[in-house]
């Protein structure tokens, strides 16, 4: 199912309709404008696959999905990618209840998750949402507001794609399963978010760096 409209009044009770006259929908993909809704959960039995495309860079979306395998959100995905990461949707300053993101991702089969533009999602929170998936083997994340440091650990990620519109200044990774890295799109890299990815990812296979606006000398000598 694709739905390509211009507003949605309200996301979860269309969702939830078309969930119950399709009982055996297994792949779900949604492209709008703006829905009016702050939290919308999204139901499915039988859903492997959901991708979503919105412009509401304030609305929090939590999948209750205990088949789904891969999942897509991006927000602001009208644009052009590449128009994307130059004019980013507004940094979303919307306080959210701890509560309220315990269960963002009830999905305990997910294997591939792409999250872009989710600035309503703290990095924090998102990390301490993501232990909840011990399937996960795929992780990109572009979120051009995304700190200078960072701390990530995951024991069953094998591929992660980092792209970030500023600085990487420290990177604190513990994910021994990872294989592939790819770090794209920030603005500059250091020696220490280097050490960072070595330190914590022994069986590092390869490391993509793209669209880096400057990297110290170290590691252009160390690559």
């Amino acid at each position: 199912v694709c739905h390509q409209g211009d507003d949605v009044s309200d996301l979860a009770n269309v969702v939830d309709a078309l969930l119950r006259r399709c009982i055996a929908l297994c792949r779900l993909a949604l492209r709008l404008r703006s829905f009016s809704d702050r939290v919308v959960i999204i139901r499915g039995s039988e859903l492997r696959s959901v991708e979503i495309e919105h412009r509401n860079p304030r609305a929090l979306i939590k999948f209750h999905c205990p088949k789904l395998r891969s999942l897509s959100l991006c927000v602001d995905a009208l644009s052009a990618p590449t128009v994307r990461l130059l004019t980013p949707m507004p940094k979303v300053d919307v306080p959210i209840k701890l509560d309220e993101l315990v269960d963002t991702f009830a999905c305990p089969r997910l294997e591939t998750l792409t999250l872009r533009n989710c600035s309503v999602l703290s990095l924090e929170s998102l990390m301490s949402a993501l232990k909840g998936l011990p399937r996960l083997k795929s992780f990109h994340l572009s979120n051009p507001y995304m700190p200078a440091s960072l701390t990530l650990g995951s024991s069953s990620l094998e591929s992660l794609v980092l792209a970030s519109g500023g600085p990487l200044k420290d990177l604190s990774i513990s994910m021994p399963s990872l294989r592939s890295l790819v770090i794209e799109h920030a603005s500059s890299l250091s020696q220490a978010a280097l050490k960072g990815i070595a330190d914590g990812c022994p069986n590092l296979t390869s490391l993509g760096v793209r669209s880096i606006g400057w990297l110290e000398r170290f590691c252009l000598e160390l690559m």
